[in-house]
């Protein structure tokens, strides 16, 4: 009964967006809108779950889309996802999973995940680990990438400790503060802000923003393993079974 009273309202839409003037053959009768309607109020009236129902359809095709993009943009651009010079990587660079992560140094379920993280790299001697900077949550996300990716360009070896640090870190952050942050770990600030400066560090973090978009990414953390892109913060027995899982497919 609802999917015939949803062909009757798709009908009475369509009957609303075209005019008999403008059919493929004359009506044979003249259109009585007023008797359409009423009529389709009536319907609407007594069956009013009609509206939620349609919308609900519409969405959940809207998401099929999406995701079916997300599935075409993860194919194309594999490589530009798991690699490149300014991307830093993490665990072993010849590891044999790659674990890719988009991440921002101020959202809090980014920080609840990362001892995950750590402990799986530390573990798991297959993990190549992808660090996607996506500073989407305010001025200070963007400061602290810059500086994060400023780091790996200066010295590869100090960026995870940094990344760490910037990590553990509570409350809102600043220029200030991360710099001080840098600091404490060892970098060069005179260097260091040389580096936040160049061209290619915004390009870096415009190509992070251009593929989250084209994966559907949303917000952090986000992962992608394999052909799966898992949003949301996962435990690490979670990270774990999806590994094997994409190891046996």
């Amino acid at each position: 009964m609802k999917m015939k009273l949803l062909k009757v309202l798709g009908f009475a839409v369509l009957l609303l967006t075209v005019s008999p003037l403008n059919a493929a053959e004359p009506a044979k009768q003249p259109f009585d809108k007023e008797q359409f309607e009423k009529t389709l109020r009536e319907v609407l009236k007594s069956n009013p779950g009609i509206i939620m129902e349609a919308l609900e359809a519409h969405r959940a095709n809207q998401e099929a889309e999406k995701a079916r993009q997300a599935r075409e943009a993860l194919a194309s651009r594999r490589k530009e996802l798991e690699g490149g010079a300014m991307t830093p990587i993490g665990g072993n660079p010849m590891g044999t999973v790659t674990v890719v992560e988009f991440f921002d140094y101020q959202c809090g379920y980014c920080k609840r995940v990362f001892p995950s993280i750590l402990k799986l790299i530390e573990s798991d001697k297959r993990i190549r680990y992808v660090f996607k900077e996506l500073p989407i949550l305010g001025p200070a996300s963007m400061v602290a990438a810059r500086a994060a990716i400023a780091a790996w360009k200066i010295d590869k070896k100090k960026y995870l400790p940094f990344h760490t640090a910037l990590m553990a870190s509570r409350g809102r952050l600043n220029e200030s503060k991360i710099l001080s942050i840098a600091e404490n770990n060892g970098i060069d600030l005179k260097a260091l802000k040389k580096q936040m400066k160049e061209p290619d560090v915004y390009q870096e973090l415009q190509k992070n923003l251009n593929l989250a978009q084209a994966l559907n990414v949303n917000g952090t953390p986000a992962f992608i393993i394999g052909d799966r892109i898992i949003p949301g913060a996962v435990s690490l027995e979670e990270l774990k079974q999806i590994i094997e899982s994409q190891q046996k497919s």
